[in-house]
């Protein structure tokens, strides 16, 4: 026997691994129950968010809706930003943000020209994203933050790309 048997096996388990994640990724894994604000249900698979809008696929159907995020509870709504991987910085987290963000471009300016040591920056760094993380700590006891969308705005924060609501 020879071991391309297990090593196709291998790659095609790899396979359908990555295409899960691929599909979670978007958004589009699982249709799900969506309760608004007057207790009605909606089936759907949320798609995309467009500004202060979410558009769902809804369940049985190729029928794209619209509705303002607005109408669903604040627990719903941080629901579907987290799975819709929303890095859109939330009201009472926005002076919070521009302070880390300042903090983290002059460390990386300083960092870049020689000023400060390899250690420093990453310390730097680690200091500006934990007081962001502090500044969070209420709005995620409020369920006005999932932890999983607090942890997207900080890899954005790192990576100088999270964006102001």
């Amino acid at each position: 026997m020879t071991a391309r048997g297990p090593i196709l096996r291998l790659g095609a388990a790899l396979a359908a691994i990555v295409l899960r994640c691929a599909v979670g990724a978007q958004g589009a894994a699982a249709g799900g129950s969506w309760t608004n604000l007057a207790g009605r249900v909606l089936k759907a698979t949320p798609k995309y968010l467009r500004g202060q809008a979410v558009a769902f696929v809804r369940d049985g159907t190729d029928q794209i809706v619209e509705y303002p995020l607005a109408i669903f509870p604040p627990p719903e709504q941080e629901r579907l930003r987290s799975l819709l991987r929303d890095t859109s910085i939330p009201e009472g987290l926005q002076a919070a943000w521009a302070f880390a963000s300042q903090h983290l471009k002059r460390s990386r300016l300083l960092y870049e020209s020689g000023q400060i040591s390899a250690a420093d920056y990453q310390k730097s760094v680690e200091d500006a994203l934990g007081a962001f993380r502090f500044q969070a700590a209420p709005l995620i006891e409020q369920q006005k933050i999932s932890p999983e969308r607090l942890e997207l705005i900080l890899r954005d924060l790192r990576e100088g790309t999270a964006v102001v609501e």
